[in-house]
């Protein structure tokens, strides 16, 4: 076995491990292969937000892409020596009038997102819950409305409403990779590039910051990775829906009736 010298490895991303295991079901190999590359190019070129250069204040957008550039973009990760750049952070204005911080990547690291997103999206999608609704391809929450649960309801009786505020600020890397390992089991190659894209940084009024929590918002691989985050979260709504349709309906309330 070739043990590699980056420092990736020296961090204690395997001892959040809890079922190390030989077999690992999701290889890297296909990163060893110029056409997922392409791919991931064919993905995202004809997005007009990949013509903005990334925090490297380069004229390299996604209209100056070659195939020379794409085979050593190759070369680099499956040679351990890719150096995920960080990101430009800029802030959009929401609807309530606040900011929302958006990350733009390098054309570069944006390719490398959609095939990392390419190689474990199945196994995602096989983890995912069904009545998760939240950060999935071809899933929003007015489909949601549409279930046939939904339609056919004739009264609630519970109802758990929460808010997650600022979720993809907040998401701890060492547990993101803890998820990773246990319910994805990728090799050491693929967790150890969604490592450095999440330890990247940012940029932020040319100033450089460390990256120490969070996705970021606007990434490719951010929807992905919060929804697997969120796993072990649906799971707890799951059993706590259990609890809840075992207790008896309460009584309408006094006031409701005088109003009924």
């Amino acid at each position: 076995m070739k043990i590699h010298s980056s420092s990736l490895l020296k961090t204690n991303v395997v001892s959040y491990c809890i079922r190390p295991s030989l077999t690992k079901n999701i290889l890297s190999r296909a990163l060893n292969n110029i056409k997922i590359y392409k791919e991931g190019y064919n993905i995202i070129k004809s997005k007009p937000g990949n013509m903005t250069p990334g925090s490297d204040n380069q004229t390299q957008t996604i209209d100056g892409m070659s195939i020379v550039k794409l085979d050593n973009l190759k070369d680099f990760v499956v040679s351990w020596k890719y150096i995920c750049k960080p990101t430009k952070r800029i802030f959009i204005s929401k609807a309530n009038e606040k900011l929302r911080a958006l990350g733009i990547s390098s054309i570069m690291n944006k390719i490398l997102q959609v095939a990392i997103k390419l190689l474990i999206e199945p196994d995602c999608e096989r983890i995912f819950n069904k009545n998760s609704f939240g950060f999935i391809p071809k899933r929003s929450v007015h489909q949601a409305y549409k279930l046939l649960e939904v339609r056919s309801m004739m009264g609630i009786t519970w109802m758990i409403e929460g808010d997650n505020k600022g979720y993809f600020d907040n998401i701890d890397h060492k547990i993101m990779a803890k998820i990773l390992q246990e319910r994805l089991n990728p090799d050491r190659t693929i967790l150890g590039v969604i490592w450095k894209i999440l330890r990247a940084g940012y940029i932020e009024e040319r100033e450089f910051k460390h990256s120490i929590l969070g996705v970021p918002q606007g990434g490719i691989l951010s929807p992905i990775l919060s929804n697997l985050y969120l796993t072990q979260f649906n799971k707890y709504i799951d059993e706590l829906k259990n609890e809840y349709e075992k207790l008896p309906i309460s009584t309408k309330n006094p006031e409701y009736r005088k109003v009924e």
